[in-house]
This record gives C-alpha cells, structure tokens and sequence, in this order.
C-alpha cells in the first residue's frame, strides 16, 4: 500500500473483488497512479467475491492471467476441465465436448474464488504501487470539473477527496456508485432462485463439466479437485 498523501491519480477503481483487483493489477505495468477503494477487507468472511464458490476461468481469461504473471499461482490451485457433457433431460442427444480432440490441454479450469482471491490480493500487496483504501467506501461522486472528484468513507469514520481523470464503477451488480453517477437500471424479477453448493460425488467426475436442462431449470456439475484450496506460490 502506498504511505502518499497525494490524493490525484489517474484512476479510482470502485471495487476491490475479483474484477477490480483484476484491473488495478492489468493496469499496474502501464505506470499510472491507480487507487482501488474496497469496503470490506481481506480475508473477512463477508468479502462478498471471495468465499467458497467457484468460477469457471475461460482460455481468454487463461490469457489475461498470463500477461499478468499470475497464471502460475492460479493454475497450482485450478481444476482444469478436459470434458463438456450438455444434455437436454427426455431428450436422447447430447453434446459431448472433448479438449484433445480441440487440440488444447484444458477447455477451461476451475478454481474455487477464495483462493483466486488470495492470489489476486496478494499480488495487489506486492506491487507498491497501487493505493488500496481499505476499508473504505465512495458515499459521494462529482464528475462535473476538469477531474471526478470521489469521496470516501473509512471505517473509522473519516472522509477524504479523491480526483482523478477516470472512475470505474467495479462495485457489483447492486452497484452504490451507479445511482451516484445517474445511470438507471432495468431489472426483472423472473421469480426463479438459483442453489449454489459444493458437494462430494460417489464417483469421481474425471475433469468433466455437466450441463442438464430440464422444465425446472439447468443443472450444471463443475470438477473441483478435493486438494484445491490453497495457491502455490
């Protein structure tokens, strides 16, 4: 973390999960001065991006990791996905999806978001030259100079202005900078719920991801190696 009491920098990220720290650290080598303002700190249990579920990394984002130097980390931790079965429930197709016959190693990998969080926070920690404000949150926005003018709320009670030439609203999808900012949002209740677990197959899922639709909704199985939970630096 930066000690600067300088408070003008080229960007302020508003949100420090998994798609904010994921941008200050891209951001990183470009030499800007970058502050990322989160709310809930590191390694709380409510840290909302970063708890026990897990999320499905793309070959596009395998790419972006590695241009950051983190696919090293990421990957010690990932389960890496070989094979796509997509089945429709009463129907007798399905679709069957296989890496070696795509000629790739992986068509994916999953990593649980706890660990990817380490991962990215840490690396956060280590670069010194991005300014985390945590904990901390944006109550006020004026986007009407030369410069936004952000200012934050820190735990203890203190406010302090920041400027800077872009603000990024990475502070998810019930954003509190959206309606600072007039943006209006549309939603719609489609009065369904969606159950999120980790459970322990009888057999083995042998690096398979399943997808099943059916009239109640789809089911979709993720592999997750029982040793997955920590990084390997």
């Amino acid at each position: 973390m930066s000690d600067s009491t300088d408070t003008q920098y080229d960007i302020v990220i508003a949100g420090g999960g998994m798609i904010g720290a994921s941008l200050a650290l891209a951001l990183e080598p470009l030499g800007l001065r970058v502050a990322v303002v989160e709310a809930v700190a590191r390694g709380e249990s409510r840290q909302p991006s970063f708890d026990d579920r897990s999320t499905a990394l793309s070959r596009s984002t395998q790419r972006m990791f590695e241009a950051m130097g983190l696919w090293d980390e990421v990957i010690s931790a990932a389960t890496p996905i070989r094979r796509i079965h997509v089945s429709d429930r009463g129907r007798f197709g399905f679709s069957h999806i296989d890496a070696s016959q795509q000629g790739v190693d992986a068509l994916g990998f999953v990593v649980i978001n706890r660990v990817l969080g380490d991962v990215l926070q840490s690396a956060l920690a280590d670069t010194g030259s991005v300014d985390i404000r945590c904990p901390a949150r944006v109550v006020d926005v004026d986007t009407g100079g030369e410069f936004a003018s952000v200012r934050i709320e820190e735990t203890e009670g203190g406010h302090q202005d920041l400027s800077c030439q872009l603000l990024v609203a990475a502070d998810g999808s019930n954003s509190a900078l959206r309606p600072m900012l007039g943006i209006c949002a549309t939603k719609t209740d489609y009065g369904q719920h969606a159950v999120i677990g980790n459970v322990l197959p009888e057999k083995p899922l042998d690096n398979c991801a399943y997808e099943r639709f059916t009239d109640q909704g789809p089911l979709a199985l993720l592999p997750v190696q029982r040793d997955q939970g920590t990084a390997k630096a």
